[in-house]
């Protein structure tokens, strides 16, 4: 019955994936629905977006106009580096991910001009471990 809600396949492959479906993947997936529901980590989560909202809000007026928009939800967000005509800084996006990686803390590049500096910490953070984090980010764009 499952199968029969594929349409006919032309000679592709229309149904598959290296990571689909298998035994260990549906289990993986469970379990960690499993810990959402039981930790509450989706309200956990709600709970520490006006946290975090407020931290980078600081950040970014510390940040001598080199952050423009701060954007986000729950705990995923993401700096915008811009220079003074708010023009995108990849460079700088760069360079602050090296300097917070050499301080403990990992977060990544994204955007179409890579110019953003993407944070999306573990559901299950602290607030120490959250405020070490956005410290780490400060101290980073202070010296680069």
């Amino acid at each position: 019955d499952v199968m029969d809600r594929w349409p006919t396949s032309q000679g592709e492959a229309i149904h598959t994936s290296t990571f689909l479906g298998h035994p260990t993947a549906c289990a993986a997936g469970l379990a960690s629905i499993e810990q959402m529901r039981e930790n509450k980590l989706v309200e956990r989560c709600a709970d520490l977006e006006s946290t975090v909202r407020d931290l980078l809000a600081m950040l970014q007026k510390d940040s001598k106009g080199r952050i423009g928009d701060v954007r986000g939800r729950g705990l995923m967000w993401g700096l915008e580096c811009v220079d003074a005509a708010g023009a995108p800084r990849t460079e700088l996006a760069a360079a602050i991910m090296l300097e917070a990686m050499r301080h403990g803390l990992l977060v990544l590049t994204s955007g179409p001009q890579s110019n953003v500096v993407a944070i999306s910490p573990p559901l299950v953070i602290t607030a120490e471990q959250l405020r070490f984090g956005v410290d780490v980010l400060s101290r980073a764009f202070a010296r680069v």
